[in-house]
């Protein structure tokens, strides 16, 4: 697997650890989604369900305790427009507790709301209905004393009991409720943690992912930048040692086929029989073989970076006579004899310098070609001497008259 994720290609790198991402973003999104239809069922049961049966229980003991103070006005107040009121009352009162307990019927999901809903049914109608009646007919029939004692011997109880069982069915939908908001708020504290959770697992995922996938990169870029840097500062023997086919693959192929080409080139300078150095615009050795590196006992490594004046030291340097300085100045090739004193010994050299320039033809230093003139200059002082030498002996030839058709010629 890390073999096959390290041959992909930086894009399909970077896109997979995108996809990934995505991926985990969707997977709570989708996680999200279905806690919080969870969450929204929960409350719409509240609303809709608990909360509602708990209104509609109220609504039955308003229209109970209506009745009550209905009937109680009719016999205290006699007043018909006030009787045909109490009747339309009645109706009404009558059909919105039909409707009510209707309702409560089809949304009761408890045993014991069940149980109350069908007691206030058969109360209402064996008990409640029939001494309503009761009262009304002795109200009727003028009968105002009889009808006072039935309303409170008689309806008040039953009116209170018909009150008692619906206040208990409210307490019953109303501690649903209270269970209900409790469980949506256990719901809410799960989803809460469970999305908590996949967050910090996303982001361990994802960091880990991420820092791989970055190290997959960055490492070999890393590498290869560490190589570049030590091929500038002269070491040739480096490579990048990078197997994978991706384009950093490709990158540290052409870099090592690169460095390969520049040292099989440096060898060839290594190769000359005669001192040569690359310098820069500011005299910096930039190269250097190892013939002139000697020449201050030093090795490439060591000499490269010195000024070029410092490690030569001959009378041309810091002149205008310096061949590489004219060579830089005027863009032409120069050459010169001089003496050098690298370290304690003075060389008799003969230099030649050419311009270097970069792919914009600008001038950016000089290469530098060292001929050592010690033993021709040795050779020429033996040529003198000898010179010299039979120079001497042929004018005493002369002086003692022998070999004169020598001296005759010499003449």
């Amino acid at each position: 697997m890390k073999e096959y994720f390290n041959n992909l290609n930086i894009a399909k790198k970077i896109f997979s650890g995108f996809g990934v991402s995505l991926l985990f973003l969707i997977i709570i999104l989708s996680i999200g989604m279905l806690d919080l239809k969870k969450s929204n069922n929960l409350l719409n049961e509240i609303a809709n369900d608990n909360f509602s049966k708990t209104i509609w229980a109220n609504e039955i003991i308003d229209d109970v305790n209506d009745n009550a103070r209905a009937i109680k006005d009719m016999i205290l107040m006699d007043d018909k427009k006030f009787k045909d009121h109490a009747y339309k009352r009645f109706q009404w009162a009558r059909e919105l507790v039909n409707d009510r307990l209707a309702k409560l019927v089809k949304k009761a999901n408890t045993q014991r709301g069940k149980e109350l809903i069908q007691n206030i049914k058969n109360l209402r109608y064996n008990e409640f209905f029939p001494v309503r009646e009761k009262v009304l007919r002795e109200y009727e029939a003028g009968n105002k004393e009889s009808a006072k004692r039935i309303l409170v011997e008689e309806f008040n109880p039953i009116t209170e009991k018909y009150v008692s069982l619906v206040d208990e069915l409210v307490k019953i939908e109303t501690n649903q409720t209270i269970n209900s908001v409790k469980e949506a708020n256990i719901e809410l504290k799960s989803s809460q943690q469970v999305y908590l959770s996949l967050g910090i697992i996303a982001f361990i995922f994802m960091g880990i992912f991420g820092y791989f996938t970055t190290k997959s990169i960055a490492s070999p870029i890393q590498k290869l930048s560490e190589a570049s840097r030590r091929v500038t500062e002269g070491e040739l023997n480096v490579s990048v040692d990078y197997n994978y086919k991706d384009e950093i693959g490709e990158l540290a192929n052409s870099f090592n086929y690169m460095v390969k080409t520049i040292t099989t080139q440096l060898n060839y300078l290594n190769n000359i029989p005669l001192p040569v150095m690359v310098i820069d615009r500011d005299f910096n050795i930039v190269y250097i073989n190892k013939l002139a590196a000697d020449l201050k006992n030093l090795t490439p490594e060591e000499a490269i970076g010195k000024k070029c004046y410092e490690h030569m030291n001959t009378k041309d340097c810091k002149t205008e006579k310096c061949a590489c300085f004219k060579a830089i100045r005027e863009g032409l090739c120069h050459s010169s004899e001089t003496i050098s004193k690298p370290l304690s010994v003075e060389i008799p050299i003969a230099y030649s310098s050419a311009p270097l320039k970069d792919e914009k033809g600008i001038i950016i230093g000089a290469i530098e070609v060292i001929t050592d003139l010690t033993q021709a200059k040795e050779y020429e002082k033996y040529l003198d001497r000898n010179a010299k030498k039979n120079a001497g002996r042929d004018d005493q030839s002369c002086k003692r008259g022998f070999n004169n058709n020598s001296c005759s010629r010499k003449e």
